[in-house]
This record gives structure tokens, C-alpha cells and sequence, in this order.
């Protein structure tokens, strides 16, 4: 009984390690605090995000925003976001209404859809959501 047991164990083993990259790559390296800008109806504004990423492309992250010298009459806020890192580099971050952490009024959430540069430094690509929204580009610190 204990020899077929072991077996089963074995098995069920090398089919969570095999399932593992069909979930997706390794995101831990994203992990970190990434900085720079977007840009939406209010106008250029400067962001922080605080990523942490799992070994199977899962992504958590915050999202804090303030203003830029360039546009100083920015509110801050801060909302949390949930993702997923693909084997093409590509990262998608999405967030509603209920993760606010900090909100100012009249703002909403938005997602980013973009692609983390080979080295894993730089983050990049659109910031989907409300109309007047446009791109978005971050760098790791």
C-alpha cells in the first residue's frame, strides 16, 4: 500500500510541475518599485507602481499617482491592481472601483496593457479606461 501511495504522490507531482508554465512564467523579477508617467484627460501625471509578482505569472500591484512639475494641480490617489505576466513579456493590470485605497473625487480606475522590456527595467505600452486616456511608461527604480 505505502509503495502505491508514493506512486500517486510522484504523479501528481510532475503534473503540477508541468502545469505550472501553462499558467504562466516566472513574474517574480517584476517585484519592485517602478516610476514615471501617464497620461489621461487630466493630463500628464506621475506614477508609482508597486509590483510583486508570483511564480506563476501572477502580478499584485498598487497604483499611485500625484502630480508632475509639468502638471501640478494633480490630486494624488492610490488603487490597487491585479494582472498577469506572459511568456511574451506582456503585462496586463487590471483594477475597479472597489480597489480604491486613497480616491479623489470624480477619479476612476484604469488598466494597463503593455510589455516589460527584456531586461525587466522598463514597463511600457497603454493605459486603458476612461476617454482622453492614452499611454503610460515606467522604469524600475
Amino acid at each position: 500500500m505505502r509503495r502505491k501511495q508514493l506512486g500517486w504522490v510522484l504523479i501528481v507531482s510532475l503534473a503540477i510541475a508541468g502545469c505550472s508554465s501553462a499558467v504562466g512564467p516566472d513574474s517574480r523579477p517584476l517585484t519592485g518599485t517602478w516610476t514615471g508617467t501617464y497620461t489621461c484627460s487630466q493630463g500628464l501625471t506621475g506614477l508609482t507602481l508597486v509590483m510583486t509578482g508570483s511564480i506563476f505569472g501572477a502580478v499584485a500591484a498598487t497604483f499611485d499617482f500625484y502630480a508632475v512639475p509639468e502638471n501640478p494641480d494633480i490630486p494624488s490617489g492610490r488603487f490597487a491592481m491585479r494582472g498577469a505576466y506572459t511568456f511574451a513579456g506582456e503585462l496586463r493590470l487590471d483594477a475597479d472601483e472597489s480597489d480604491w485605497i486613497e480616491q479623489p473625487s470624480s477619479y476612476r480606475t484604469v488598466d494597463l496593457e503593455g510589455v516589460v522590456s527584456s531586461d525587466s527595467n522598463a514597463y511600457s505600452g497603454n493605459v486603458i479606461g476612461t476617454i482622453g486616456c492614452t499611454t503610460f511608461s515606467v522604469v524600475r527604480q
